[in-house]
C-alpha cells in the first residue's frame, strides 16, 4: 500500500525538511498527589495529552460535572429500570468520557462502574444489540489491568458463561430463530479476554466440573467446544502458591491428551492457543522442560515441509499457528530452559528451505515466524501498547483516515524498547491534534428545536430531484442522526408520508426515501429498535406503489437484505435482577469525590419503574402482534406486486421470536405458501414453517439419573478402573465410585450399560423405556457431569394421539394442511423438484420439517405420506432418490 495514502493528513505533520529528532521526550509522569488535592480523588488514569490542549485548564471543572452527571443518570436509569433510552445512552455517555478524559475517577468509582455493567449486561433475556454494547463498555473498563490489580475486584464467571451459552450456543441459531449482529462473538471473546484476571481462585475447579464430562475425543465437535470454552474463560495469571487450584489441574491431562491424539485434530489450533497463552503468563513458573521436544516436533510438522518417509508424505499436518508457535517459543526462552537449543535445531532444520529455490506452500509460514518471533521478543521484554477505540466524527472517513495515518506513523517511528509514551515529538503532535479532534466529535448534544429544523431541511434536500444535491444532504443528514440519539423519531411521519406517494411520478423523492430508509450505515432506519416506528415503516413499505425502474428494484432488494443481515432479535419483555438495583444504588453509597448530580431514587420511584417496565413489555408484545397481523392481512387481503409480496414475506420471516409464536393467521399463510408457485416464496415459507413447528415443540420432561446405579446386565465400576482425586483415608475395599474417583477416559463398567449389546435389544415397552438411551457422544466417555439428566420414559412424555379439539389453533392449521391429499401431493412434487441442474444436494431443512412433524404430531399423518414415499423410492431419477433421503432422514 501507498504509504503516502496511508500517512493522510497527519503525517503531513512532519515537512519533508523538517529533522526528524531521534531523541525521545522524557515520560510524562502525572503528579499523583497535587491532581488528588485538585480533583477531590485519587484518578485512575487520565489522558495525558489533555494538558497540552490550549483549554487545559477547564477541563478539570468539565469532567468533573460529566461524571457527577453519568453516576447520577445512569444510577438513576438502571434503579427505575428505563432500558430506553436510559440504559443505553449513559453507558454510550460512560464509554465517551473515558474517551475523552481516560479513566478519570477514583478506583470505588471505578470498580462501581464495572459491577453496574456487568450485571446490566448479563441479565436473562437481554437482546443482541444491548449485550454488544454493554460487552464493549466492560471491556474498555477492564481492559486496563494495572488499574484494577485482580484481588481489588472479583467477578463470577458463570454468570457470562450463561450469557455467552444463551447467544452463541442458542439451539435456535441454526434455525434463524435467533438472530445477532456479526460483532456479537467478537465481542464477547474480546471481554472474556480482560474478564478472566477477575474470576476467583475455585473458578478451575467449577470449569473442569462442568466441561470435562464433554471431552470424547471420538467427538470432534465436543472437543471443540469444551477447548475454545477452556480459552476463553480459564485463567492462567495467578499467583505461584494458586497454581494447585489453578493450571495445575488440567495442564498435565491436555497435554497427556495432545500426545495421544497426535493426529491433526480438529482442535489442535485452540488448545495450541491456550498453551501459548499459558506460556506467557507463567513464565519462569510452569515447568515446559519436559515437553520441550514434544511441542518443537509438533512445531516442525505444522509447516508441511516437503519431508517423505519411502518417498511417501504425511498426509496430516499439526494445526498450529505461527503467532502461538512463536509466542510460546520466547516465553520459554531464558530461564536454565533447553528452548533455545531446540530453537536453534529448529532453525537448522528449515535453513534450506529459505532457498530461492525451495519454493512451497510452507514458505508463506516460514516467512511469518521469522517476522513474529523478534516482535514477541520485544513484546516480552516491554508490554502491546494500548489503541483507544475511536467512536464517531462528523467527517468521519476522513477522521479514520487521520487515525490510521497516525498509526502508521507511530508504527515506523516509535521505539517499543523505551515505552512510556515516550513518542518523538512528530507523533506526540499528531496524537494531540487527534484528541483534539475526539473532543470535538464525541462530546454529547442535546436536540434542540434549531437541530430538529436542520435535519427536516436536510430530509427535504435528500430527497430533492438533483443527484448530487440529495447525495450530499444524505451524507449530512446521516451525520447528523449518529450525532443525535433518537433524533430519527422526528423523520418518521415524513418518511410515512413520501413512501405513499407514486414512484413513477416521483422517482427522485421515493428513491431518496428509500435511501434514508437504508442509512445511516451502521444502523439503518429501516431497523431501529422501536417496536412502534418499524409498525409504521414496515407495514407502509409493503403497501407502496410498485415501480419497475430498476434504481427503485435495486433499493427494495438492498432493503430486503439489510434487514436480514442487520435485523436482531429485539427484546419484548424484560425483567431486571434485585442485583442489578443494589450495584446501581452502590454509586450514591460511594464515598469518592464528585457525587452523583442528583439524589438517589427512593423505594416508590423505583416501585414504579418496575411497572412502567412491565406496561412497556407488555405494549411491545402488542405492537410485535399488531405488525405480524398487518403484514399477514397485506398478503391475504391486498393486491401486493410480486416484489413487495417477497418482501413482506421475508419481513415475517425476519420478525421470528422465541419468547413469542406466530399468529394463527401466520402459520395459516406460510403453510399455503408451501405449495406456491414462486420458488422464492416456498423457499422462505419452508424456513418459516420450520419456526413454527419449533415454537409448537411440547416441552419433553427429563430426569435425573445416577449413572453408578444403573445396572443393566452391569455391575458398578471397579475401583481400578478409577483414578483417585487424592489420597484418601479410606481403605481400597471401602470406597466407593462417589468417594470419589475420577474415571479414567474411555470404556468403563460403569459406562457399559451406554454400550450396544444385543441382549439389550428394547423387545417390549418395559425395556424400551430403561435408562440407556442418549443421544450425546460425549456422555459417560471420560467423566459423568456432576447432575445426569435422560428423557423420562414414553408414558410422561407429551401425548402423540392428541384429537383435533386438544390442539392449539395454529396446531390445527399444521394438521388441517397435512390431513389434506392435494397439499401432499403438491408438496412432494415441489420437494423432489430439480432446482439447479447437478448442483442440488440433500436438504437440511426439508428433513427437519419432517422431523418436527412426526415429533409434534405422531405417525398420524403417515398414511397420506407413505404411498408418496414408496414410489419416490422405486424411482431412479436423482431428485426423486433425495426427496426420500430427505423423508426417511
Amino acid at each position: 500500500m501507498d504509504s503516502s495514502s496511508e500517512t493522510s493528513s497527519v503525517a503531513t505533520v512532519a515537512s519533508e525538511n523538517e529533522e526528524m529528532v531521534i531523541e525521545p521526550i522524557p515520560p510524562i509522569e502525572p503528579d499523583v498527589l497535587g491532581r488528588q488535592q485538585v480533583l477531590g480523588f485519587k484518578p485512575q488514569r487520565e489522558i495525558i495529552y489533555s494538558k497540552y490542549l490550549p483549554y487545559a485548564d477547564k477541563i478539570d471543572d468539565e469532567s468533573l460535572e460529566k461524571l457527577a452527571e453519568i453516576k447520577a443518570n445512569l444510577g438513576k436509569a438502571v434503579v427505575l429500570q428505563e432500558m430506553r433510552p436510559g440504559w443505553e445512552i449513559w453507558t454510550g455517555r460512560l464509554m465517551k468520557y473515558i474517551r475523552l478524559y481516560g479513566f478519570k475517577f477514583s478506583k470505588e468509582d471505578h470498580i462501581a462502574f464495572v459491577k453496574l455493567v456487568y450485571e446490566l449486561l448479563t441479565i436473562p433475556g437481554l437482546e443482541p444489540y444491548l449485550v454488544v454494547k454493554f460487552s464493549n463498555v466492560l471491556h474498555s473498563l477492564l481492559k486496563k489491568r494495572t488499574l484494577l490489580p485482580p484481588g481489588s475486584l472479583e467477578l463470577p464467571w458463570r454468570p457470562l458463561f450463561d450469557l455467552i451459552e444463551r447467544t452463541l450456543s442458542n439451539n435456535g441459531i441454526s434455525l434463524g430463530m435467533y438472530r445477532y449482529t456479526v460483532c456479537l462473538e467478537s465481542s464477547l471473546e474480546k471481554l472474556c479476554q480482560v474478564a478472566r484476571y477477575y474470576y476467583p481462585v475455585s473458578a478451575t475447579s467449577e470449569m473442569l466440573a462442568l466441561w470435562r464430562p464433554l471431552m470424547c475425543v471420538h467427538d470432534s465437535q465436543a472437543m471443540i467446544d469444551v477447548i475454545e470454552n477452556f480459552h476463553w474463560f480459564l485463567p492462567l495469571q495467578m499467583e505461584p502458591s494458586e497454581v494447585g487450584e489453578g493450571y495445575g489441574l488440567w495442564f498435565d491431562e491436555l497435554m497427556l491428551l495432545w500426545d495421544k491424539c497426535n493426529n491433526a485434530v480438529a482442535w489442535e489450533e485452540q488448545l495450541s492457543w491456550l498453551m501459548a497463552r499459558l506460556a506467557i503468563k507463567t513464565v519462569g513458573i510452569c515447568d515446559w522442560e519436559r515437553h520441550m521436544s514434544s511441542m518443537f516436533t509438533r512445531f516442525l510438522r505444522s509447516f508441511s515441509l516437503p519431508v517423505t518417509y519411502n518417498q511417501i508424505a504425511s498426509s496430516k499436518a499439526d494445526k498450529i499457528s505461527t503467532s502461538a508457535m512463536s509466542s510460546w517459543i520466547v516465553a520459554n526462552l531464558g530461564g536454565g530452559s533447553s528452548c533455545q537449543d531446540h530453537l536453534d535445531q529448529l532453525m537448522k532444520a528449515i535453513e534450506s528451505y529459505f532457498h530461492p529455490a525451495n519454493i512451497g506452500r510452507y514458505c508463506q509460514r516460514l516467512k511469518q515466524l521469522l517476522s513474529k518471533l523478534p516482535y514477541n521478543f520485544v513484546n516480552r521484554l516491554h508490554q502491546i501498547w494500548d489503541y483507544l477505540t475511536l467512536n464517531r466524527f462528523s467527517t468521519r472517513d476522513e477522521y479514520e483516515k487521520q487515525w490510521k495515518g497516525f498509526h502508521y506513523l507511530k508504527k515506523h517511528l516509535e521505539n517499543r524498547l523505551v515505552g512510556h509514551k515516550s513518542h518523538i515529538r512528530t507523533v506526540l503532535v499528531s496524537r494531540i491534534l487527534l484528541h483534539h479532534q475526539t473532543r470535538q466529535n464525541t462530546c454529547c448534544i442535546l436536540m434542540t428545536e434549531t437541530h430538529r429544523t436542520v435535519l427536516l431541511n436536510l430530509f427535504v434536500l435528500a430527497t430533492s430531484h438533483y443527484t448530487e444535491v440529495r447525495i450530499k444532504a444524505q451524507q449530512k443528514l446521516f451525520q447528523l442522526l449518529e450525532s443525535l440519539p433518537f433524533s430519527y423519531i422526528s423523520l418518521v411521519p415524513y418518511i410515512i408520508e413520501n413512501l405513499k406517494q407514486d414512484p413513477n411520478t416521483k422517482h427522485e423523492l421515493f428513491k431518496g426515501t428509500l435511501n434514508i430508509l437504508l442509512g445511516p450505515k451502521r444502523y439503518p432506519l429501516i431497523i431501529r429498535h422501536n417496536w412502534s416506528v418499524l409498525n409504521e415503516l414496515w407495514t407502509t413499505l409493503v403497501r407502496t406503489i410498485p415501480s419497475e425502474k430498476l434504481s427503485i428494484v435495486k433499493l427494495v432488494e438492498n432493503v430486503r437484505e439489510v434487514v436480514y443481515k442487520q435485523f436482531p432479535t429485539i427484546t419484548l419483555q424484560l425483567k431486571v435482577p434485585a442485583s442489578c438495583i443494589q450495584a446501581a444504588r452502590a454509586l450514591w453509597s460511594s464515598s469518592s469525590f464528585p457525587y452523583p448530580s442528583l439524589e438517589s431514587p427512593t423505594d416508590a420511584e423505583a416501585q414504579a419503574g418496575t411497572l412502567t417496565l412491565v406496561a412497556t413489555g407488555d405494549r411491545n408484545v402488542q405492537l410485535y402482534d399488531s405488525l405480524l397481523e398487518s403484514l399477514c392481512s397485506a398478503v391475504l387481503n391486498e393486491n401486493l406486486h410480486w416484489r413487495f409480496k417477497l418482501l413482506t414475506f421475508c419481513l415475517l420471516r425476519d420478525l421470528v421470536h422465541q419468547d413469542r409464536h406466530y399468529p394463527t393467521s401466520v402459520v395459516q399463510v406460510f403453510l399455503q405458501t408451501l405449495i406456491d408457485d414462486s420458488l422464492e416464496l416456498r423457499k422462505v415459507a419452508l424456513r418459516c414453517t420450520l419456526f413454527i413447528l419449533k415454537q409448537q415443540k411440547r416441552p419433553h420432561p427429563k430426569r435425573v439419573v445416577d449413572p453408578y446405579t444403573v445396572t443393566i446386565g452391569s455391575k458398578k465400576p471397579a475401583i481400578d478402573q478409577l483414578t483417585p482425586k487424592d489420597v484418601t483415608p479410606k481403605a481400597s475395599d471401602q470406597l466407593t465410585p462417589k468417594d470419589q474417583l475420577t474415571p479414567a477416559p474411555g470404556y468403563r463398567e460403569d459406562n457399559a450399560w451406554l454400550q450396544y449389546r444385543p441382549e439389550h435389544n428394547a423387545t417390549d415397552a418395559q425395556k424400551w423405556d430403561e435408562p440407556r438411551y442418549l443421544h450425546r457422544t460425549y456422555v459417560g466417555y471420560n467423566q459423568w457431569p456432576e447432575e445426569l439428566e435422560m428423557y423420562c420414559p414414553s408414558q410422561e412424555q407429551p401425548n402423540l394421539d392428541r384429537t383435533f379439539e386438544q390442539l392449539s389453533p395454529s396446531e390445527q392449521q399444521v394438521d388441517l394442511f397435512f390431513s389434506r391429499e392435494s397439499n401432499i401431493e403438491a408438496l412432494i412434487k415441489y420437494f423432489s423438484f430439480e432446482e439447479k441442474k447437478e448442483t442440488d444436494k440433500f436438504n437440511g431443512a426439508r428433513m427437519t420439517l419432517w422431523k418436527g412433524l412426526f415429533r409434534n404430531h405422531g405417525d398420524k399423518h403417515l398414511p397420506l405420506l407413505k404411498p408418496h414415499i414408496e414410489k419416490l423410492i422405486l424411482e431412479k431419477n436423482e431428485t426423486s432418490q433425495r426427496c426420500a433421503a430427505e423423508f426417511i432422514a
